[in-house]
This record gives C-alpha cells, sequence and structure tokens, in this order.
C-alpha cells in the first residue's frame, strides 16, 4: 500500500466533515450553474404540507420530508423563504410555480403565491393550475361529447375518401407534423 494512503485520517467525524464539505461544494456548483427552476407544490391530505424543488430533473426533498408546517399559506412560504437562506437557493432564477388550487396556494390574501409576489426578492413569474386538475375540469365539461362527435365526424369523411386521406397526408408533411401515420385518423 502506498504511504499516502496510510496517512489518511479515517476516522468517523473525519470522514463525516469531508462528506459535508463535498456536498456543499456540490450543492453550490449546482446553485451557481443552473438556468432556472421551478415549484411544484400541491397541499396533502395529511397535516404536513409537503413542497419539492426541480431543478435540471434533479429532485431535492429535503424541504419537505424534513420539515413539518401547517398547510398554511404563510407557513409554507416561510418553510420555503427559510429553505433559500439556508442553501442560498437564487430564488430569482424561479420561473414558474405549479400549484393544486389549494386556497393555502392561490388564496388572495396569504396564499403562497401571493406572498411570493408580495416578496421583493422574487422576480415575476408565471403561475400554473396542476395539469391534472384541469384534465379533470375539462373532461367535466358538457359539451365534451358533442365536440368528440365532431371529430370522429370529420375523421371519418377524410377517411371515407382517398384523396382527402393524401391530401391530409401531404399538408402534415409540408408542416413538418411529426405525426403523419394512419392512426392519426383512427376513429
Amino acid at each position: 500500500m502506498p504511504s499516502s494512503i496510510k496517512a489518511l485520517q479515517l476516522s468517523r467525524s473525519t470522514v463525516e466533515r469531508s462528506n459535508e464539505a463535498m456536498a456543499e461544494d456540490l450543492t453550490q456548483q449546482l446553485w451557481k450553474d443552473i438556468a432556472d427552476f421551478s415549484l411544484q407544490l400541491d397541499e396533502s391530505v395529511s397535516d404536513t404540507a409537503q413542497m419539492c424543488i426541480f431543478i435540471r430533473k434533479n429532485l431535492f426533498t429535503d424541504i419537505a420530508s424534513n420539515r413539518e408546517v401547517s398547510s398554511r399559506g404563510e407557513d409554507i412560504f416561510q418553510s420555503f423563504k427559510n429553505f433559500t437562506e439556508k442553501t442560498q437557493l437564487p430564488v430569482y432564477k424561479l420561473m414558474s410555480i405549479t400549484t393544486d388550487g389549494a386556497p393555502a396556494m392561490i388564496g388572495c390574501l396569504n396564499g403562497f403565491i401571493v406572498k411570493c409576489r408580495q416578496d421583493g426578492a422574487f422576480p415575476d413569474f408565471l403561475s400554473y393550475h396542476c395539469i391534472i386538475h384541469q384534465q379533470v375540469l375539462c373532461a367535466k365539461m358538457p359539451n365534451m361529447k358533442e365536440i368528440m362527435h365532431v371529430a370522429t365526424k370529420m375523421a371519418g369523411s377524410i377517411r371515407a375518401r382517398s384523396l382527402q386521406i393524401w391530401l391530409l397526408h401531404a399538408h402534415l408533411e409540408n408542416a413538418d407534423c411529426v405525426h403523419t401515420e394512419q392512426g392519426l385518423l383512427h376513429t
């Protein structure tokens, strides 16, 4: 064994300090390198609010899984604010926030979104309602059956005439459309 390996300090506290220093350095490099990030928040059914921060496909669960906060917008905002200060997350790189539409998230006085917009450290960001909730609301539309009926009739009309199919495929290819195969008109 080389003497440099034999001379390494391998006590528990030394290794722990070394790991913490490397983790801190990696976190700082990530914060420096990220172009932007988004938040997605959802009020849980338990008494603990949960929050995840997605940054370049990396998931940081430290903020939600290790911190218990109430499901009030003010508390969630304060928890997030404390996290950003502790980790030096560049809040000015925030691009969007997606929520489930709960009052704690979008309340007009004390909701998380309002608190973020009122804080001077936050940039102008987009706020969205969760796509799953939007799909549920869209599916409940009473005229959706009528829309599907018209779309099915149009697809059937195009499929019934070979010239129409040929013209549709030519149009889709000219528009550089990805879906140019026969399955496009499946009813």
